[in-house]
């Protein structure tokens, strides 16, 4: 397979930025179509899904850095419009695969990842507690709105990560019972590394990032690939049943276009 040449996709996408400095330090950026905070949606999954293939593929990206724009990681979610119809299984099946693929996407990506979770998680928190090195700004706070909130099953990968970092007893009533986890007790119970001053988050990323590039380079990859062994199996054996328990609870909910 050629390696992917990055200045023919850097450009490629509309909800990701890509920008990688002389060291080899990518920097993505997840944003929404306006440049501000990211709404998540079904184009979300696609692009995000392209751009880990090519991150992964292309040798050039030596750690990854992991980030959000404006005030927000993650601000909201978008449904889909009236005239797209009523929620069906067919029509959730895109989500299904695509939803399926996330969490195989970060952890293929076989260099370290530093995540720098500028605001908000309020959808799919376990996109940036998938990287290694986890950096919050003060303003941080996990909000899993788009499971039991929404009348839906915690089935795309929160059921696995946060079992694994709260313990199931914590994890169930976080979820359970709409738990908004700020950046100080996220800090205290494991679930970031650092909490930081907004304006100071970007810069120790980058203080990380660099620290880990000095590493050989089997070293850097081979720990990533090592530490992050135990997830890869979790999400294969549970990830497919957990997509599906959620598709069906969504359609139940969702019967009707969420505007309608």
């Amino acid at each position: 397979m050629a390696i992917p040449d990055f200045d023919a996709y850097r450009d490629s996408f509309d909800r990701i930025g890509l920008d990688r400095d002389g060291a080899g330090i990518l920097t993505v950026t997840l944003r929404h179509d306006d440049g501000g905070p990211l709404l998540w949606g079904l184009k979300t999954y696609e692009e995000l899904h392209h751009a880990l293939h090519l991150i992964a593929a292309d040798q050039g990206n030596r750690v990854v850095i992991l980030t959000g724009s404006g005030d927000a990681f993650i601000a909201d979610a978008e449904f889909p419009e009236e005239d797209e119809g009523p929620f069906t299984p067919q029509s959730f099946d895109a989500w299904y695969r695509f939803g399926q693929r996330l969490a195989y996407g970060l952890l293929d990506v076989d260099v370290p990842m530093v995540a720098a979770i500028n605001g908000p998680v309020r959808i799919h928190t376990d996109v940036p507690l998938l990287c290694d090195i986890v950096l919050a700004s003060e303003t941080t706070e996990f909000f899993d709105k788009g499971h039991v909130p929404s009348g839906v099953v915690p089935g795309d990968g929160a059921q696995v990560i946060w079992q694994e970092l709260l313990g199931p007893v914590r994890a169930s009533y976080y979820l359970f019972m709409k738990q908004t986890l700020g950046a100080r007790e996220a800090l205290e119970l494991g679930v970031v590394n650092e909490v930081l001053p907004a304006d100071r988050l970007l810069d120790r990323a980058r203080e990380v990032a660099a620290e880990l590039n000095q590493l050989p380079e089997l070293t850097r990859r081979y720990t990533r690939a090592t530490l992050n062994a135990r997830r890869r199996s979790a999400y294969r054996r549970e990830g497919w049943a957990g997509m599906a328990a959620e598709g069906l609870s969504a359609v139940d909910a969702f019967a009707v276009p969420p505007n309608g």
